[in-house]
């Protein structure tokens, strides 16, 4: 497929098949078997009744109804009408690499595949734009987006993009690109509002003036 102009609605897959609670569990079996999808879409006269994930089929006869996994279903679907990031959120909440797609009343219509919905990301400015990446974490209470973005532009950056990449309880962490001409104020301003610079791809003067000052009293302590 050329991907330099398409929309999320071409993307939306038609040709793998969804299963009835009616459907025998061998049917599941056999596209697992040749697809390897980590889930299939259940439905109920072709409206969604959940997903079942490829692992649960194990203990089953081949005979025995789909309906028989229904407490195994997980629940996790995109509407037709959603923008391509809440369906990138959303499969990759479910740990998944597919994910149905359906109208309002939950009717099926297909799916989109995980691998399809990442080229929307990698047409964003953030992946596509030169920059600088910088990983900060901060306090969870005191992380503020618009500050964030306030600090960068007030320092002559242009933001590309800022993501929330991990969560360590207290704290979490961010990683921004930017565009700036003057990383070693940008960085100091950061650290002035409290936030730690994990990483930079850039050199980070700051750093490596400790690292500096720290090898001269290291080697003025050991002669």
């Amino acid at each position: 497929m050329d991907y330099q102009d398409f929309t999320l609605a071409q993307l939306r897959n038609d040709g793998l098949p969804y299963f009835e609670l009616s459907q025998p569990i061998g049917e599941l079996h056999s596209f697992f078997e040749h697809s390897n999808y980590s889930h299939a879409a259940i439905t109920q006269q072709g409206v969604l009744v959940g997903c079942v994930p490829n692992y649960v089929l194990t203990p089953y006869e081949e005979d025995v109804q789909i309906a028989e996994l229904i407490d195994e279903l997980e629940n996790f679907y995109v509407l037709d009408t959603a923008y391509w990031l809440d369906a990138l959120e959303k499969v990759l909440l479910a740990e998944a690499d597919i994910i149905p797609v359906v109208d309002e009343q939950r009717t099926f219509l297909g799916y989109y595949l995980l691998e399809d919905l990442e080229v929307f990301l990698a047409r964003t400015p953030f992946l596509t734009e030169s920059g600088t990446v910088i990983v900060v974490s901060v306090l969870k209470e005191a992380y503020s987006i618009s500050q964030l973005t306030q600090l960068v532009e007030g320092n002559n950056a242009r933001v590309l993009g800022v993501i929330q990449t991990a969560d360590h309880g207290a704290r979490i962490e961010i990683t921004l690109k930017v565009i700036t001409e003057s990383m070693s104020a940008l960085l100091t301003e950061l650290r002035r509002y409290d936030y730690r610079i994990e990483s930079a791809i850039y050199e980070d003067l700051f750093a490596q003036q400790l690292k500096e000052r720290s090898a001269y009293f290291e080697k003025f302590l050991n002669p």
